[in-house]
């Protein structure tokens, strides 16, 4: 959380940054969903260890979020 207050604050007081809606929108929701699982994989298993096939799925879901992010622009 702080990584991206810190970058995003810095980036805003060199050059004002111009928001979408229905971006930040989407964006949030997928920041706050991947919490939300990272937790639940985290609490699922003995001793709050994320096993190879959470961190897989995991990957997989920031993999695609990233090629959506290329492909909207």
């Amino acid at each position: 959380m702080f990584n991206i207050l810190f970058v995003l604050g810095s980036a805003a007081v060199i050059s004002p940054i111009t928001l979408q809606m229905d971006t930040l929108i989407i964006d949030a929701f997928t920041f706050l969903a991947v919490m939300v699982m990272l937790l639940l994989h985290t609490r699922a298993g003995k001793d709050n260890i994320i096993s190879k096939v959470d961190g897989g799925s995991l990957l997989a879901i920031y993999l695609t979020y990233i090629i959506y992010v290329v492909i909207r622009g």
